[in-house]
């Protein structure tokens, strides 16, 4: 299999930053439907912050044109793209949600800077 270019990049920051799991979006529905929008938006911060941190374990290995790609894609997806969990959770979880999502985006630039010999080794 060929190296991952800014393509396969560009799809994996929409799928990502746009388009939430299918599993999680069943798993907070389900749970909104059942308890609410707290609990909802609960489950929804875990199980993004599990899928976010499985991503950025792996950013280490990436080569550099694939992390610029997750870099630049994911940051523009994230000002442009709306977030339609909102609906489904109590606002201050979507908030707390939102900022895992910068979180990410953080390392995956300083990765990506590191790379580049601009921060740090990596």
């Amino acid at each position: 299999m060929p190296a991952p270019n800014v393509n396969n990049a560009w799809e994996r920051a929409v799928q990502i930053i746009v388009i939430p799991s299918a599993v999680v979006i069943l798993a907070v529905g389900i749970v909104f439907s059942v308890y609410g929008s707290i609990a909802a938006g609960l489950v929804l911060n875990v199980a993004t912050l599990f899928i976010l941190v499985g991503v950025a374990v792996g950013a280490t290995y990436w080569n550099t044109e694939y992390t610029a790609g997750i870099a630049i894609g994911g940051t523009l997806l994230f000002f442009i793209a709306p977030s339609v969990m909102s609906q489904f959770v109590h606002p201050a979880l979507a908030t707390i949600n939102q900022f895992f999502f910068l979180g990410f985006l953080a390392y995956i630039w300083l990765v990506f800077l590191g790379k580049l010999g601009l921060a740090g080794s990596r």
